[in-house]
């Protein structure tokens, strides 16, 4: 996440987009998915 957080614009779309896609790979009620959907958020806002 701290990628996402020193990123801006382009780059960091495409950081964000590559991590949401890893979290295809899992369950949704993963709790690993939902801890990271949240670090996600909290790097992006």
């Amino acid at each position: 996440m701290s990628t996402v957080a020193r990123t801006a614009g382009e780059e960091r779309d495409r950081v964000r987009e590559h991590l949401v896609s890893l979290f295809e790979l899992y369950p949704a009620d993963d709790p690993r998915v939902s801890t990271a959907r949240r670090a996600l958020a909290r790097a992006l806002f």
